[in-house]
């Protein structure tokens, strides 16, 4: 019992000074199911612990000090891992390099930290832990723009997305983040991420420095009249070798 103490008390003095990168997760002292994180199960065997993934859409859930299941979202069990606030980030309560990105309502995502960091709360956002090596710089994304709710991308890549709401009478955006699996592209038609063969172009809108014809943006053999910003009457059809050059 007294080295069962001293472990507790060694796990509590090593998440409380931010050092590891793994404050959180749990730590089995005996055999019995736990949480890992929000996701995943602690499998323990004695102190051998084994992750196992939680299915698809089901959150873990402790019913007892050696008892966890993975339960529907909607359960009383899975509530420690529910946003109550939107939009907003919650730290993982298993894990402390895990966060849950509330969305919206009905929609959150369980993200991670980099390598040694932990997230913090309080901050909202993942803090080093230790000195990490230099890394190589990137070009970074202009900030969101907003003026309507909903999912977005100022990314011309299209792997990257963010939620626009309203907060306090002005707009604001949550973090961008990284489409998933990263080999899907966000499509601003239907604003979720897609596989590339169903990625489409924008619907056409007619630009607001441009008056005369300008190119759809999907079909290669129409043009739209465009004044003021907006089109003027119907889409026209033209001949190949119209549609070649630039009518604008």
């Amino acid at each position: 019992m007294n080295e069962l103490y001293q472990v507790i008390i060694l796990i509590f003095l090593v998440c409380s000074s931010l050092v590891t990168n793994s404050c959180g997760q749990h730590v089995c002292v005996e055999s019995g199911i736990a949480c890992d994180s929000c996701t995943t199960l602690a499998l323990c065997q004695g102190t051998e612990k084994t992750p196992n993934p939680c299915p698809s859409g089901k959150l873990c859930g402790e019913i007892s000090e050696t008892m966890a299941g993975c339960f529907d979202s909607s359960k009383t069990e899975a509530k420690a891992c529910k946003c109550t606030k939107w939009p907003s980030l919650k730290a993982d309560p298993y894990d402390g390099q895990k966060y849950i990105a509330c969305i919206t309502p009905t929609f959150q995502l369980y993200e991670e930290c980099g390598d040694d960091k932990i997230f913090i709360e309080s901050e909202q956002e993942c803090l080093e832990s230790t000195t990490s090596p230099p890394t190589t710089p990137t070009t970074p994304l202009p900030p969101p723009e907003c003026d309507e709710e909903g999912f977005s991308t100022n990314d011309p890549t299209c792997k990257t997305w963010y939620y626009c709401f309203m907060n306090n009478g002005s707009w604001q955006a949550t973090t961008i983040y990284p489409c998933e699996p990263p080999e899907y592209f966000f499509d601003d038609r239907v604003k979720v991420c897609v596989p590339e063969a169903d990625l489409k172009p924008k619907e056409f809108v007619c630009p607001s420095d441009v008056d005369g014809g300008v190119m759809d943006t999907e079909k290669c053999d129409v043009f739209h009249i465009c004044f003021a910003g907006k089109e003027v009457g119907d889409p026209i059809p033209c001949k190949e070798v119209i549609c070649l050059i630039k009518i604008t």
